[in-house]
């Protein structure tokens, strides 16, 4: 077993901040997908029913989702191999890169079906690369602060 070494309180501060700064703007991804779901439904589904797009539109929602545990079963014994900062600063290139993508992507007027697998695809890269920074920084440093106080007065 590999055992923590004890890190002073101000460290482990910025480490619990920087963590939960990290599934804030996760959580905020969820949120603003929701809100312009209704803008992206026939920008990428287009269809003869609005409904039909809007529902298409939460199938790419649910997949991010759900591909967000396989990510990080697939690709945890990076964070093993290469060290979690390595790994950490790989998922943040692999989400920027992504949301870039998503927004630069262009539309299913433009590319046809190829535009929608495009953002498809870029939204599930996406979701992937999240959920390697989600098991690298949340949950290893959540298991560590269980164990002590994260500031001791």
């Amino acid at each position: 077993m590999r055992t923590v070494a004890a890190q002073p309180p101000a460290a482990m501060a910025r480490t619990v901040v920087l963590a939960s700064l990290g599934g804030g703007l996760e959580f905020y991804d969820f949120v603003a997908y929701e809100i312009f779901a209704a803008y992206i439904a026939p920008t990428f589904f287009p269809a003869g029913d609005d409904v039909a797009s809007l529902v298409s539109t939460f199938a790419v929602f649910a997949v991010g989702y759900l591909i967000r545990p396989l990510g990080g079963i697939a690709f945890s014994h990076f964070g093993d191999r290469l060290g979690r900062r390595t790994t950490f600063l790989m998922s943040l290139l692999g989400i920027s890169l992504a949301t870039i993508g998503m927004a630069l992507c262009p539309s299913h007027e433009a590319w046809g079906t190829w535009g929608t697998a495009a953002f498809v695809a870029l939204r599930v890269r996406h979701k992937i690369t999240a959920s390697i920074y989600y098991k690298i920084c949340c949950l290893n440093n959540a298991l560590v602060f269980s164990i002590r106080p994260v500031i001791s007065f």
